[in-house]
This record gives structure tokens, sequence and C-alpha cells, in this order.
């Protein structure tokens, strides 16, 4: 019984420390996935302000254009593409920028990801290998307790019959005299 319950207790405390393992990790994984969220956004936002900048530099480019009619269309055409080329430049640098952001935050989850796996992949062996040796022990356990109940049967069987049963009275009777240092 005693190696019953030790096997169980060795069982549960495997068990809560998988528990404890998995909430730490589990809460970096909660913080590192809203940080990604976080910078997926800003990289969509981004994006939409480029098309906004877009959307509002050919309003801007439109409305000049007709002014350039008037004018010089060379002149115009040239001033266009030098801005918009400068404002393209810069979405491009700021889209590659969150782009290199989003890369290094999401380097370390992988690997945090990785070990998380690595580290679970073993414990689920050392799992195994405890379930294994608890259902061995508890082979044993009902082995011996099948082996005892047979012995107690034949003891009590025994006990049945009157010359036997008087027998082991005395051997008991002698067994407690000796241990008490009477003989």
């Amino acid at each position: 019984m005693l190696i019953l319950s030790s096997a169980l207790g060795v069982v549960v405390l495997t068990l809560i420390a998988v528990c404890f393992f998995w909430l730490k990790h589990y809460q970096e994984l909660v913080q590192l996935r809203e940080r990604i969220s976080q910078k997926e956004k800003e990289a969509s936002e981004s994006a939409q302000k480029f098309d906004l900048l877009k959307s509002e530099l050919k309003l801007t480019f439109e409305s000049v254009a007709q002014q350039a009619l008037k004018g010089s269309n060379q002149e115009f055409l040239k001033m266009a593409e030098l801005t918009l080329s400068k404002h393209e430049q810069q979405a491009v640098h700021h889209f590659d920028k969150k782009k290199s952001e989003i890369g290094l935050l999401v380097g370390p989850l992988k690997e945090s990801l990785t070990q998380f796996y690595n580290q679970v992949s073993s414990m689920e062996i050392e799992r195994q290998r405890s379930y294994a040796i608890v259902e061995t022990e508890i082979k044993k356990v009902i082995e011996n307790s099948a082996e005892l109940s047979k012995e107690t049967r034949a003891l009590k069987n025994a006990l049945k019959k009157p010359h036997i049963r008087g027998r082991w009275g005395e051997v008991q009777l002698k067994n407690c005299v000796e241990l008490a240092g009477m003989s």
C-alpha cells in the first residue's frame, strides 16, 4: 500500500510540475502573441496610412494637374514624380522597418516555441517512463495481494482444524514468552 501511495504521489507531483511549467510558458506565449498582434496591427495601420497617403497624393496631384494644364505640363510631371517618389520611398522605408521589427519579434517567439516543444516532449517521455514504473509496481502489488490472499485462505483452513489451531497457539505463546525475555 505504501508503494502504491508513493507511486501515486510521484504521478501527482509530475502532473503538478507539468501544469506549472505549462502555465509559466503559456503566459509568455500569450504575451508574445499579443505583441505580435500589436505589431501586425501597426503594420496594417501603416499599410492603410500608405494607401491613404497614396490616395491623398493622387487627389493632390489631380488638382495640381488641372492647374498645370494652364501652365507647363512638363514641369508639373517632374514635380509630381519627385513628390511621389519621395513619399513612396518613405512608405517603403517605414514598411521595411515594421517588417524587420515583426521579424525580430517573431524570431524569439519561434525559439521559445521550439524550446517549449522540446521540453514538453522530454516531459512526455519522462511521464511515459514513470507510468511504466507505476504500472509495474501496481502489478507487483496485485500479485503480492493475490499471494497473500492465497496464504491467508490456507492459514484459515488450517486453523479450522483443532489440533493445528492448538499447535499454532502454542507456537504463538512460545514466541511471545521469548520476546518478553521470560524463557
